[in-house]
């Protein structure tokens, strides 16, 4: 659900630091001479291609269409993933910690809890979080905060 690698889900970062983005990348093809053929390299294995470059670089394509897949989507709302995730984690913390975590993800449930984990963008969480009036360091640990619950959720497939 939520990134490692590839990030198909927002990247919430403390406001100070610069988000960088994964850039994907087309494997490339290349000739072998002792084979008289076109190779590639997708996802770490080498694979065979056709010793006509056109036809090489058709099955390339074919070929990483096929390897990815379409990541699966989050099936529950922010409100209800937050709730889930105070839930089941209620007894690793101590009261006020609980306490601080409740009194967050209550302002980000009743800010985007309608929607789904996987179509929030980083700007918006950002702005978000820009407009709440906390403070530099509130902002960092709401991020925190934030960053836990959805690597929670990727953890167990939510």
């Amino acid at each position: 659900m939520f990134p490692v690698g590839f990030r198909r889900y927002p990247v919430l970062v403390h406001p100070s630091r610069t988000l960088r983005c994964p850039v994907p990348r087309v494997p490339g093809i290349w000739f072998r001479e002792s084979a008289r053929c076109y190779y590639t390299k997708v996802n770490g294995k080498q694979h065979r291609l056709s010793p006509k470059e056109s036809e090489a670089k058709r099955m390339l394509y074919r070929l990483v269409g096929r390897e990815e897949k379409a990541a699966p989507r989050c099936r529950m709302s922010v409100k209800k993933l937050c709730d889930t995730y105070l839930d089941r984690t209620r007894g690793e913390k101590s009261d006020d910690r609980h306490a601080v975590q409740v009194r967050h993800l209550q302002s980000f449930s009743d800010r985007f809890g309608r929607r789904r984990p996987d179509d929030l963008k980083v700007h918006e969480v950002e702005d978000w979080l820009s407009g709440t009036g906390l403070g530099q360091s509130t902002r960092g640990l709401v991020a925190g905060i934030l960053k836990a619950v959805m690597n929670w959720a990727v953890a167990r497939q939510h």
